[in-house]
């Protein structure tokens, strides 16, 4: 199935031109984002299981078959990711290879960390997506963090420790490179999920230290409230301020 969010270029016509009964093809009637496009998907998939596939990513050849597979004798898993790698599709080389550190990941993990990566390497039950409303159009930004966590609600989220997934990573146009839509979907985050942040205070601090950064990259003055977290990550987690400081003197 492929979603178009109501795109100017030739897309449409080289879709069509498959003839291939397999190749399910849509047309948002206006642009509605990313989220947008994969509710659009949601809403109009019939399988028990999703599995969603980003423009600027690959999937290697075996990805699906083997997380169908998986998920077979999978029990109350209702999520699956998989490894993957960063990849410069230009020269055709692997740059860095993510694995997954645990076989599950709860929702404590998920809060204090995104360790599933994007959503190109995640496959989820569909009747539990919806249970939650899909995917909340209002982030920007940490829309798969939002998402996963939101899901680790229902059931377990399971990993695969290898590698099935080449994410581009020489795209200029990419979320993860427009600071504004981090602070945004960052504060975001914060305010939806504020009740699970609060119950782990290296979660909060990790989280509200990134939100200084994203707004000191974009506004310095934007960050300037949340500066005392520096003081308390110098006691509960001083990684995460040298971090913090060594980009802010960077810039």
């Amino acid at each position: 199935m492929i979603i178009d969010d109501y795109s100017d270029d030739n897309t449409q016509a080289s879709i069509l031109s498959y003839d291939d009964p397999k190749v399910k093809y849509f047309l948002n009637k206006r642009p509605k984002g990313a989220q947008g496009a994969r509710n659009t998907g949601l809403s109009v998939a019939k399988g028990d299981w999703i599995a969603l596939l980003d423009s600027d990513d690959m999937w290697l050849p075996t990805k699906l078959e083997k997380q169908v597979g998986y998920l077979k004798n999978a029990g109350k898993a209702i999520g699956l990711s998989t490894g993957k790698a960063d990849y410069d599709f230009e020269n055709q080389r692997v740059l860095t290879t993510h694995i997954p550190l645990k076989s599950k990941y709860t929702t404590e993990d998920l809060v204090y960390k995104n360790y599933l990566g994007g959503f190109s390497t995640f496959m989820f039950k569909r009747e539990k997506a919806l249970e939650i409303s899909g995917f909340d159009e209002s982030f920007s930004a940490l829309q798969d963090r939002d998402f996963y966590v939101s899901m680790s609600a229902k059931g377990e989220i399971h990993n695969l420790k290898e590698v099935l997934v080449y994410i581009r990573i020489n795209n200029s146009d990419r979320i993860t490179l427009n600071y504004n839509y981090k602070l945004s979907g960052a504060k975001n985050f914060y305010q939806k999920h504020n009740d699970l942040i609060k119950k782990n205070l290296h979660a909060e601090n990790r989280l509200v230290l990134r939100i200084v950064i994203y707004g000191w990259k974009e506004n310095r003055t934007r960050s300037l409230k949340y500066f005392h977290w520096l003081i308390i990550s110098l006691f509960i987690d001083p990684s995460n301020v040298r971090r913090t400081l060594s980009y802010i003197l960077r810039n």
